[in-house]
């Protein structure tokens, strides 16, 4: 792909060609395809660690649950 850089594992592309529209912060910076890093300037990211897996968590879990929080505190 043209105007792709590689550095620490990471092959970085621009925004545009990972679809993002010009409305995106995302479209004119590059990305990781693999992984989904924004490349740092200075090119000092951490190195890549793969391709991104993204699942669903668990059943029983609830994401927003506010069974934590002390009603007595707020």
């Amino acid at each position: 792909m043209k105007n792709a850089i590689e550095e620490n594992g990471h092959e970085f592309v621009t925004g545009e060609s990972l679809g993002f529209g010009s409305g995106s912060a995302l479209h004119s910076l590059y990305c990781c395809k693999q992984c989904g890093f924004v490349r740092r300037k200075d090119g000092q990211n951490k190195p890549c660690k793969g391709v991104v897996k993204v699942e669903l968590r668990s059943k029983g879990f609830a994401a927003h649950s506010t069974d934590h929080i002390d009603s007595t505190t707020t």
